[in-house]
């Protein structure tokens, strides 16, 4: 089986044979597997160790260069940039393969942590709250409509509503119903939460 970047499901699972330069089974099984191998797929053949993010940069194609990873073209600047500079040096295929995988869990991990908390912040406003009443035209308009709501708690940390309010862009206006809200609000968790 070849894996294709962009099909992470649906495939029938990866195996040592899909992952050029791999010298022993992956201890990985699975959606972590195919997920890796999709990684693996949308790079050029690497040449090791890289002993560094320029080094690996540089087999990418160097600045500018693009990676299709599951349907998404990424700059290899920031897909570089998700990589903590203790994963450097690189040894071999089988340790790039084993640092990927860290990665890809590290970036679930957020993700669900992040999914978390936007749940925990619609609850807080939308049914703790007086709730709100749309459309909401400007910034002193929604802080007005969270009323009472002195504090939203996000990933254990206390945010007043009115100073968080305030780093909405005011291309965000108007937020025509209660689906805009949580659509907005999402992009704008995604932006900031770490």
């Amino acid at each position: 089986m070849n894996i294709q970047p962009g099909r992470l499901r649906g495939t029938s699972g990866a195996s040592q044979a899909n992952i050029p330069g791999l010298k022993s089974p992956p201890v990985l099984k699975g959606i972590a597997l195919q997920a890796v191998g999709t990684v693996v797929a949308a790079v050029p053949r690497l040449r090791f160790p890289l002993n560094s993010a320029a080094e690996l940069m540089e087999q990418l194609g160097g600045r500018g260069t693009t990676v299709n990873i599951a349907g998404r073209i990424l700059s290899v600047e920031t897909v570089l940039g998700q990589v903590p500079s203790h994963y450097f040096p690189i040894a071999s295929m089988d340790n790039f393969v084993e640092k990927i995988a860290g990665l890809i869990r590290r970036a679930r991990n957020q993700r669900l942590r992040l999914k978390r908390a936007f749940a925990s912040v619609k609850r807080q406003i939308h049914e703790k709250g007086p709730g709100l009443h749309f459309p909401i035209t400007s910034a002193e308009h929604l802080k007005k409509s969270l009323g009472p709501i002195s504090r939203v708690v996000v990933a254990n940390r206390s945010i007043v509503p009115s100073l968080a309010v305030s780093r909405i862009p005011q291309s965000y206006y108007p937020i025509t119903s209660k689906a805009d809200f949580n659509r907005k609000i999402w992009k704008l968790m995604q932006q900031n939460f770490a």
